[in-house]
This record gives structure tokens, sequence and C-alpha cells, in this order.
């Protein structure tokens, strides 16, 4: 199977990513922006696949678009289920808000894996994940600045998996 790359606008890649995705098609995308490093970085190839919207979790980063023109692979901090249907309500790791309360129709999919550098991240296994639900935890607290977030963090950059991963 070949791949092709193709270059297009903002606007055109939220239409087209919300097309695919919701066709069934998964999407292979260049990640642009700086607001999920270090899990995810400028660079990152990001593979993300359609999902069940009862299926994602708290700490997922789902590709969902926030405006008409605009579309982010952020982290699901919080989860709900409202009269017609579930909400999710998602941030960027180094995003000092969240982008507010997002529809199903407004999620995509859930970004599943990273490449960076040749490197694979598996963004559904068990380490990543609790990297992810770690970061919840540190959103939802507003503990970015705090001397206990700051220890923690230089504590799990020292450990063996989160080395190889986030650089």
């Amino acid at each position: 199977m070949s791949l092709t790359r193709l270059e297009c606008t903002s606007p055109a890649f939220a239409a087209l990513s919300a097309d695919l995705l919701s066709a069934g098609i998964a999407l292979r995308f260049t990640a642009q922006g700086s607001s999920m490093k270090p899990m995810l970085s400028p660079g990152d190839i990001l593979v993300v696949k359609p999902v069940n919207k009862h299926q994602i979790r708290i700490g997922d980063i789902v590709l969902c678009t926030v405006s008409e023109t605009r579309v982010v692979a952020h982290r699901v901090i919080s989860k709900r289920t409202e009269k017609y249907g579930l909400l999710f309500l998602v941030q960027g790791d180094r995003v000092s808000k969240p982008d507010g309360w997002m529809t199903e129709q407004m999620v995509h999919g859930r970004v599943e894996s990273a490449e960076r550098c040749g490197r694979f991240i598996d963004l559904l296994a068990q380490p990543t994940r609790l990297f992810g639900i770690m970061q919840t935890i540190k959103l939802r607290c507003h503990l970015s600045q705090s001397v206990v977030a700051k220890a923690a963090g230089r504590v799990i950059k020292q450990l063996p998996f989160f080395t190889d991963y986030i650089t």
C-alpha cells in the first residue's frame, strides 16, 4: 500500500480529517503544534483511528474540531453524559485552560500511536496511559506550576520507559 503525502490548509485538514474518520478510515499526519509536549512534539507522525465514543477514556488523546477551521489533538480530561450524548472536556498538556466541552460530533477519533525519529510510541500501552492519567490529574488540579508537580516531573523523566519516549 502506498501512502500519499497531501499538503493542505488548516480548514481543509479539519474537514478532510472529520470526513475520513467518520467514514471509518484511519488518518496519519504530521503534528504541527507544541501544545502536547512532551508526549507529542511538532514533527511527530500521529495515527488517528475512528473510535466508538463510549470507548474514549479520560487521559486519551483525541482529534477534535474546536472551531470550523481548527482541529486539535488534545487530551480528554473529563467526560460526562448529557441528555443528547457524551461530552468531552479536552486540553493540551502545555495549555493553561481547557478547549471546552466537545460533543460526540466534534470528536473524530483517538490518537493511538505516534512515530518520532523512527521510534514507535503506543499511546494505548499501559505506561503511556499512566502518563496520560498523571497529566490529566495535573491539568484538572491546576498543578502545572506546583513544586510537587515539578519534582514529580523530574523523577518521571529519569524512568527508563519515559526517557525512551519523552525527549
